[in-house]
């Protein structure tokens, strides 16, 4: 085939070959599977910026959302923080309260007796009558039969003389207690209305990675 070319033309040849042979054999660029935008995950603190070359940005302190219609891509925003909101509780006990007491009648009886002998004299002053005596003789008062004395008395002395005295006592000694039946009353409640602290309070769980995306 040189017999029938010049050098120039030989020479054309052999670089249209060259060419075709080095553009199949060269390697793909590991640049080319990071378009820009793309972002670059690793555990390794070396930046893709060493290994592939481009403009890179690290990314930190953010975890990665898909985006949809209410978030775009590349919006920001979040907190790690939980947001608790102050508030108040109230409380009151039934107003009701209603209830009763029960309270015993305090019933009870006293007795008594005077005593039974009760022995006692009376002396009855009598003029001009006669009596018959214990030994049966007529006595005119207590001067002789023929001569009564005109003041003259007898003295007469019961036996026993036994009596009684009724004694009477209320027994059953009932009273009342007046208590009112409504009971109603309030208890006050008070909560503190700052609650639990938020900090670190909305985070989930993780594992931290070096990010970076490629802007150029």
């Amino acid at each position: 085939m040189a017999k029938y070319l010049d050098d120039v033309g030989l020479a054309h040849l052999w670089g249209k070959i060259k060419d075709y042979v080095s553009s199949q054999s060269q390697a793909a660029s590991p640049l080319d599977a990071y378009p820009v935008g793309a972002i670059y995950l690793s555990m390794s603190a070396t930046s893709p910026q060493a290994l592939f070359g481009g403009t890179w940005t690290k990314l930190e302190g953010r975890f990665l959302m898909c985006s949809d219609s209410s978030y775009a891509a590349g919006t920001t925003g979040g907190s790690n923080d939980a947001v608790v909101v102050s508030h108040t509780h109230s409380g009151e006990s039934d107003t009701d309260g209603s209830h009763t007491h029960s309270i015993s009648g305090g019933g009870h009886s006293h007795s008594g007796s005077t005593s039974s002998a009760g022995s006692h004299t009376h002396g009855t002053s009598q003029s001009g009558y006669s009596f018959v005596t214990t030994n049966g003789t007529f006595k005119y008062g207590s001067g002789g039969a023929s001569a009564p004395a005109p003041s003259s008395k007898v003295t007469n002395t019961a036996g026993s003389g036994v009596h009684t005295h009724s004694v009477t006592v209320n027994a059953s000694g009932s009273h009342s207690h007046t208590m009112s039946s409504a009971g109603g009353h309030y208890h006050n409640l008070t909560i503190d209305s700052a609650g639990q602290s938020g900090t670190d309070k909305n985070m989930p769980k993780y594992i931290t990675v070096n990010a970076w995306q490629r802007t150029a």
